[in-house]
């Protein structure tokens, strides 16, 4: 068994704990990210189901003004990137659709 000096051994001692430190680190903001992204899609998903209620409402009218469909398409692409981040992180099927 080979005898490790008290400096080697301190070294050796701080580079574990540096690179346990930085994996976690790397981890949890990982999963920030992901969550926010998670939350993120979730209120885009109210925001047009809110807008295509009120559009809905406007049918009746002669339809919705062009800015609210406008406004409905930005979030629909909006919502694909932040699913297409999401499915790149693997997490498919996110909460909230």
């Amino acid at each position: 068994m080979e005898t490790l000096t008290p400096s080697v051994a301190a070294s050796a001692t701080r580079t574990a704990t540096r690179t346990t430190t930085r994996t976690t680190t790397r981890t949890l903001g990982y999963q920030l990210e992901r969550d926010r992204l998670e939350q993120r899609a979730v209120r885009v998903r109210q925001v047009i189901r809110a807008l295509r209620d009120r559009a809905e409402a406007r049918d009746t009218t002669g339809g919705a003004p062009r800015p609210l469909r406008a406004a409905i398409e930005d979030f629909g692409r909006e919502l694909a990137e932040l699913e297409r981040r999401l499915h790149h992180r693997g997490t498919a099927g996110a909460a909230g659709r």
